[in-house]
C-alpha cells in the first residue's frame, strides 16, 4: 500500500505501510555484539537497536547493570522492610505470653485442686457462669489466634520474594508462585509438593493455635462442689430452767404441734431430732452472700427425753352398771384404772400412775408415770400403754440444715456432766416432767391448757391408729408404736422451749455447704498447657529458619499494590516477555527456562 501523506496543522504525517516489513537482522559477522549468556553487556548498533527486544532469550540473556538493591548507592542497602507481626518484638511478646498461659494454667489448677475450685458471686446465674467458664478464657486466647493467622498470610505472601532473593529459582517458585490467594489447606498441600518447609510449618501452626480456642472453652468446668471452713455460729439459747415453764405456754405449743404433725405428716421442728433437743442456732450473717444451702456441725450441750413407754396388761374391760366399762392396765407392779362411756364421743385418754414409785419413791403429779388409753366399745377392747419419761444431758455434735435451719443428726459425744437446774436442784429435783399432769393450776387458763395438752396428745395417737389399720385392728395389735412415737416428738418439743434459756452467744462451727464452683478439668488443662509450650518451642524454630532466609531480602515497603509489583520488578526485564493477556499457563510458557 502507497503511503499517504496530509497536512495536520501545520505539520504532516505519513501513514503506516501494511504490512510491515520484514525485519532485517545484523549479518552472522556482527553477531558478537551480541552478548553471549554470563558475558557483560555490550551496546547493540544504533541500527538494530528496534529489533533488540525480538532477539530469542533462549539464546541471548541480557543481566541487569544494577544489582538487586534497584539502583542503591555503592556500598549502602536500604533498610528492609518486615511484616509488623513478623517483628521481634511482637514475636517474642507473643511467645512470653504463650508459655506464661502455660504455667499459669498448671498454677490455677493446681489451686483448684486444693481450694476445690474457685467460687464467685453471680455464679448461680446462668449468664455469669457462662461468661466466667467460656467467653473469658476464649477472648483471652482469640488475639493469640489472630497473631498466628495473621503471620502465616505475611508468611505466605512474602515467600515468593525470599525464593527469589536466594537467587537460582525457577519461576514457578517465585515469580509465578501464589500461596496467599490458596488458603491453609491448599497451601499445606502445594507446600509439601514443592519442599516449602517453612510454609508448611507456618501454616500448621495457625491451624493448630484455631484448636485453641475451643480447647480453652472446654478448660474450665462449672459443678455442686461440698465446700467446708469454719465460721461463727450466734447460739440464741444456754441450758436452763425456763422460770416460767408452770404458765404451760410451751407445753400447750408443742401438744398442738404433735397433733397438727400426726394429721399432716410433719416432722420435727427445728432444733429437734429423734427425741433431741439443743439450743437455737443462727448462721452468722457475714456468710449470707456464701452460704445458701449446706450443713452446720457445731458443737454443743443436747437434751435427750426417753419416753420409757411400755405395752400394759390389759383385762377385758369390766362391764359396769350403768353401762360404762372400767379399763385397767398394769406394768410391772404398777397399775392405774379408767371408766370409758361408750355413749362418749372419743375413747382415749392419759391417766396418772398413782401407785409407782420412781427412785425409791412416789413422786408428785409432774414427775409421776402415765398411762395412755384407747377402747373400742364395739369388741369391747382396750389398749393401755405404760410411760415413765427421763431426761439426759450430751455433749453433741448437731448436723444441722442451713437451707430450713432443721436438726438433721445428732453424733453423742460423752454425758455432760456440768450443773443445771433442768438435771438438778428444785424445782425439778433430776426428774423428767411427765408433761401431761402440773399439780394444781395457778388460774383457769393454765387449766385449759392443762385440758387441752391431755386431749390433744392422745388424740392425735388415736386418729394416727385408725387411719393406718383401724381402730379395731390397732388396738388388738396394741398402740405402742404410735404412743411412742407422738410422745417422744412432744417431750423433745417441751425440752427445748422450757430447758433452754434465751441469750446470745458466739461458738465457732463447721460450715460445710455446697456450692457452684469453678473448676478446671486437669485433662484440658494439661493438654491446653503442653499444647503451647510444644507450639511456643516449634514456634521459635520456625522463626529462626524464616529469619535467616530472609536475610538476602531487601524490601522497601509493603508488597502486594500493583505499584509495589511494578518497582520490584521494573528492571527484571523479563516483563518484556509478558502481555495483559497472557493466561497463567501462557506466562509459565515464556518465562520458562528464565
Amino acid at each position: 500500500m502507497a503511503q499517504a501523506s496530509g497536512p495536520v496543522g501545520d505539520r504532516a504525517f505519513a501513514a503506516p505501510t501494511y504490512p510491515p516489513p520484514a525485519p532485517a537482522y545484523p549479518p552472522p559477522d556482527q553477531w558478537s555484539t551480541i552478548s553471549p549468556v554470563g558475558t557483560p553487556h555490550k551496546e547493540i548498533p544504533s541500527e538494530y537497536q528496534q529489533y533488540a527486544p525480538s532477539v530469542s532469550p533462549n539464546y541471548a540473556k541480557v543481566p541487569t547493570e544494577e544489582p538487586s538493591t534497584h539502583g542503591a548507592p555503592p556500598g549502602k542497602l536500604p533498610k528492609t522492610w518486615v511484616p509488623r507481626v513478623l517483628r521481634p518484638p511482637f514475636f517474642i511478646l507473643v511467645i512470653v505470653f504463650m508459655l506464661a498461659l502455660a504455667i499459669i494454667v498448671e498454677v490455677l489448677l493446681m489451686a483448684s485442686n486444693k481450694q476445690r475450685g474457685f467460687h464467685f458471686d453471680g455464679i448461680e446465674q446462668p449468664g455469669a457462669a457462662n461468661l466466667l467458664r467460656s467467653f473469658l478464657p476464649v477472648l483471652i486466647i482469640t488475639p493469640i489466634a489472630q497473631y498466628w493467622t495473621r503471620s502465616n498470610e505475611e508468611v505466605l505472601r512474602l515467600h515468593p520474594y525470599v525464593l527469589a532473593s536466594q537467587g537460582n529459582a525457577p519461576p514457578e517458585t517465585t515469580v509465578l508462585l501464589d500461596y496467599s490467594g490458596l488458603g491453609r489447606f491448599r497451601s499445606t498441600f502445594k507446600a509439601i509438593r514443592l519442599r516449602h518447609g517453612v510454609i508448611v510449618l507456618s501454616t500448621v501452626i495457625s491451624l493448630v493455635t484455631l484448636l485453641f480456642q475451643p480447647l480453652t472453652a472446654a478448660l474450665f468446668i462449672i459443678r455442686p462442689t461440698e465446700f467446708e471452713f469454719w465460721g461463727m455460729a450466734n447460739t440464741m439459747s444456754a441450758l436452763g430452767l425456763r422460770p416460767d415453764f408452770n404458765d404451760l405456754n410451751a407445753f400447750a405449743a408443742a401438744a398442738g404441734y404433735t397433733q397438727a404433725a400426726a394429721l399432716h405428716g410433719l416432722g420435727d421442728p427445728p432444733f429437734v431430732w429423734e427425741g433431741f433437743s439443743m439450743p437455737t442456732v443462727n448462721v452468722s450473717a457475714i456468710y449470707s452472700n456464701l452460704i445458701k444451702n449446706g450443713t452446720v456441725y457445731l458443737n454443743s450441750v443436747a437434751t435427750q427425753t426417753d419416753p420409757r413407754c411400755f405395752q400394759a396388761t390389759v383385762p377385758p374391760p369390766v362391764r359396769n352398771g350403768n353401762g360404762s366399762f372400767t379399763l385397767t392396765g398394769q406394768y410391772q407392779g404398777c397399775s392405774a384404772s379408767v371408766e370409758s362411756d361408750p355413749n362418749d364421743r372419743e375413747h382415749f385418754g392419759v391417766i396418772l400412775v398413782d401407785n409407782c414409785a420412781v427412785n425409791g419413791t412416789v413422786p408428785a403429779d409432774p414427775f409421776k408415770p402415765i398411762m395412755f388409753w384407747f377402747f373400742s366399745p364395739s369388741i369391747p377392747a382396750a389398749s393401755m400403754v405404760f410411760c415413765s419419761p427421763t431426761v439426759s444431758i450430751w455433749n453433741v455434735v448437731a448436723n444441722i440444715s442451713i437451707v430450713d435451719n432443721v436438726l438433721r443428726n445428732i453424733h453423742i459425744l460423752e454425758r455432760w456432766d456440768g450443773i443445771s437446774n433442768v438435771t438438778s436442784g428444785a424445782p425439778l429435783n433430776g426428774l423428767a416432767l411427765n408433761g401431761m399432769f402440773f399439780g394444781t393450776p395457778a388460774d383457769e387458763f393454765v387449766a385449759a391448757r392443762n385440758t387441752v395438752i391431755r386431749s390433744c396428745l392422745p388424740g392425735s395417737i388415736f386418729r394416727l391408729a385408725d387411719q393406718a389399720l383401724g381402730i379395731d385392728n390397732a388396738i388388738r395389735q396394741g398402740l405402742l408404736e404410735w404412743t411412742v412415737n407422738r410422745y417422744k416428738q412432744y417431750l423433745a418439743m417441751s425440752a427445748q422451749s422450757n430447758y433452754f434459756l434465751q441469750t446470745g452467744a458466739e461458738q465457732p462451727a463447721r460450715f460445710v455447704t455446697t456450692q457452684l464452683r469453678l473448676w478446671l478439668d486437669p485433662y484440658t488443662a494439661h493438654t491446653f498447657a503442653a499444647a503451647f509450650i510444644i507450639t511456643s518451642v516449634v514456634a521459635i524454630g520456625f522463626y529462626i529458619s524464616h529469619t535467616r532466609s530472609r536475610k538476602n531480602l531487601y524490601l522497601a515497603g509493603p508488597v502486594g499494590t500493583i505499584a509495589s509489583t511494578i518497582s520490584l520488578t521494573n528492571r527484571s526485564k523479563f516483563g518484556d516477555h509478558l502481555t495483559a493477556f497472557d493466561t497463567e499457563e501462557d506466562m509459565a510458557k515464556k518465562l520458562e527456562g528464565l
